[in-house]
């Protein structure tokens, strides 16, 4: 079998089908069935087309010989992961073609086409590599020149380079600097935050309607600490494709797990209310805590804005993540600062747990600063000891031998 794959059934027909029926001999083709977005051949070979919308229709999709993607880069990362995990069993190539337009997939695939231009790549199996290729538009035969150049005339300098050059073009949409956020900045060790009273806060981005399934969105917790003059301390950030039981336990959990919490933040939609009344149910572990149902204007639109309400923390190293003995991020932090690093606000572009950080700066959530514990003593330990403080004391005090 054969995969294609594109934004909608519509465009699978009328880039593909349509031209297969049109131009492939009848005797290889044993009919189209438009229900099933199926092309049947004679010869037994199936080619299954697929809308990007609902990429988990390829799950459990097994003896893919091979894929196509077209215009991948206005897909969000999880429709490569799937199909690529379905070309495992006959270890199928892929093919993805694309204008490189500012979309879900601009950043990833970017780095896939990088990895392609690396001459070293041509050292490996051919299974384990990538080729990259970069057609212009006045490459294809197809395109009358003299028109291709009316309508280039009317481009920007920038939009030239991306719509008639195919060149991958940063037009300065992601809201937070690449490589600003690094852990000897913005990092913290957790010892450090016992010398403050934390006023603590969570919130979330349920993902639970049929769209957002079918968008590849996941459910976000994000759990932060407030120290004083407004210091943030991220505590952990979760994101994972669970049903909404699984959801409230994993709520449950974490809220045990940082508890107190001031308040507990969820976008105020219709279906998130309901919802919302439903994580009441933990308090009966004995961590009562108000649940604020954010208002978030503008929808999908305004993400870019809620998003810059983060970015005088992050300028300023006043938002801070976990990090181990080895500068590395914990409690999924790693993926939190990925996501930021990428975010520019696009429509479907994988950035829950983003939208749970902006969400912590609404003004609904109504953000206390904690304060320093009074008389506090830093605890006297070694790090990495060999021997515990209370040991070393007592070796010293042992008699020593003297030798002449």
């Amino acid at each position: 079998m054969g995969v294609v794959v594109c934004q909608d059934f519509s465009a699978c027909r009328e880039l593909y089908v349509n031209h297969i029926l049109t131009e492939w001999e009848p005797e290889l083709i044993d009919g189209y069935d438009g229900q099933e977005h199926v092309l049947k051949m004679k010869s037994g070979h199936r080619i299954r087309f697929v809308s990007a919308e609902n990429p988990e229709s390829l799950r459990g999709r097994e003896k893919v010989a091979y894929s196509i993607l077209d215009e991948i880069a206005l897909y969000t990362r999880i429709v490569w992961d799937i199909v690529r995990g379905r070309l495992i069993d006959l270890v199928g190539p892929c093919v993805c073609a694309t204008s490189p337009r500012s979309g879900p997939g601009h950043e990833w695939i970017k780095e896939l086409y990088d990895i392609g231009l690396d001459p070293a790549s041509e050292l490996l199996p051919w299974d384990e590599r990538f080729l990259s290729i970069n057609m212009t538009s006045f490459d294809n035969p197809y395109l009358p020149e003299k028109e291709l150049k009316n309508i280039a005339s009317g481009y920007t300098a920038e939009q030239y380079k991306q719509e008639i050059l195919g060149q991958f073009i940063d037009f300065n949409l992601n809201v937070f600097p690449k490589g600003l956020i690094q852990p000897k900045t913005h990092g913290y060790r957790i010892e450090e935050l016992e010398k403050y009273r934390l006023v603590n806060y969570g919130t979330i981005d349920p993902a639970f309607s049929q769209n957002q399934v079918y968008a590849g969105s996941e459910t976000a917790m994000l759990f932060a600490s407030v120290a004083p003059d407004y210091g943030i301390f991220v505590r952990e950030s979760w994101a994972a494709r669970v049903n909404s039981y699984d959801m409230e336990l994993k709520l449950m959990e974490l809220a045990d797990k940082y508890k107190p919490l001031r308040a507990f933040g969820s976008e105020k939609v219709a279906a998130q209310v309901v919802l919302a009344q439903n994580f009441r149910r933990a308090q009966s572990l004995g961590n009562t805590f108000p649940i604020i149902e954010i208002t978030r204007s503008g929808g999908n639109n305004n993400k870019r804005t809620r998003a810059q309400a983060a970015l005088p923390y992050v300028e300023n190293h006043k938002i801070k993540f976990p990090v181990d003995d080895y500068g590395n991020w914990l409690g999924g932090c790693d993926l939190l600062i990925k996501q930021m690093e990428y975010f520019t606000g696009s429509k479907n572009e994988l950035n829950d747990r983003v939208d749970t950080l902006s969400d912590l700066f609404n003004p609904q959530m109504g953000l206390v600063q904690g304060s320093l514990r009074p008389n506090y003593e830093r605890p006297n330990h070694v790090a990495n000891p060999v021997l515990s403080i209370k040991d070393k004391k007592r070796l010293l005090k042992r008699p020593r031998l003297r030798f002449a």
